[in-house]
């Protein structure tokens, strides 16, 4: 069996160019992060790659992620000055 190469991920500071350059299916892999993160910041990632001959194509994407702002924090007009 021949050991399969791809193309190197490290380069890019973006998941979405990353994920291009790297990964199989990449759009169907960020529609489902972006459904899983909802929102929420990537503060970094990594990409993995596998292929063998009985399972096919095996591909993981770890993210850490920053939960979004709360939208009732002190940039609205529930908090501080609230008009009354």
């Amino acid at each position: 069996m021949t050991e399969a190469v791809f193309p190197d991920w490290s380069p890019y500071l973006d998941l979405g160019a990353a994920a291009r350059a790297y990964l199989r299916d990449p759009d169907v892999a960020l529609d489902c992060l972006g459904r899983a993160l909802k929102g929420a910041g990537v503060l970094g990632f990594t990409l993995e790659r596998f292929v063998n001959e009985y399972d096919g194509v095996w591909q993981e994407v770890a993210v850490p992620w920053k939960k979004p702002a709360s939208r009732m924090g002190c940039g609205t007009t529930r908090c501080g000055s609230a008009r009354r």
